[in-house]
């Protein structure tokens, strides 16, 4: 789902930035169900986890499942090891600092990213502190996969299961 480029909130970009202190009232209506996500387009704050999911019900849902999971994936080190802010500084600068490494990938056709992040987070909670999903032998999951990396493309895998995407981005998943 796609707003309007008047509505994306990009300050000075698409609309007028929001005075500090006031209110702005986005109004829309979503008429494409899917999945997708809302996140500031304003300095670092998405790398500071200002971001969730958005998810548009369908009312005449054509697929059958037996659970739903919503996954977000985010690569994170604000507190860490520097701040988004610092980071941003050195990338806008073109220094090659600790934390900027121009990584490659085929996968990812070249680049696959600037930033050494220490932590890749999912539903905010790092590896050795996992959110559990469980399901039973048989079930149909539908994982809503949700990308709120700042710089991070994720692979995602799941051991001994057959995924299927149905859909991307919100529109129906090409065969």
């Amino acid at each position: 789902m796609a707003l309007h480029n008047d509505a994306d909130g990009v300050p000075d970009v698409t609309q007028s930035p929001i005075k500090l202190g006031a209110e702005y009232v986005y109004e829309f209506a979503a008429s494409q169900p899917g999945t997708y996500w809302f996140h500031p387009h304003v300095g670092t704050q998405l790398d500071r986890g200002l971001y969730a999911p958005l998810i548009v019900e369908d009312p005449q849902e054509p697929l059958s499942y037996d659970a739903e999971w919503i996954v977000v994936l985010d690569d994170w080190l604000d507190g860490v090891t520097g701040t988004p802010d610092r980071v941003l500084a050195e990338l806008s600068k073109g220094m090659g600092g600790p934390m900027l490494m121009g990584a490659e990938s085929k996968l990812l056709g070249g680049d696959a990213g600037d930033v050494r992040y220490p932590y890749f987070l999912v539903n905010s909670r790092l590896s050795r502190d996992p959110e559990t999903c469980r399901a039973k032998p048989g079930d149909r999951v539908r994982i809503r996969f949700i990308n709120a990396g700042g710089d991070t493309a994720f692979r995602v895998a799941l051991g001994d299961h057959r995924m299927t995407a149905t859909h991307t981005d919100g529109y129906e998943a090409s065969s």
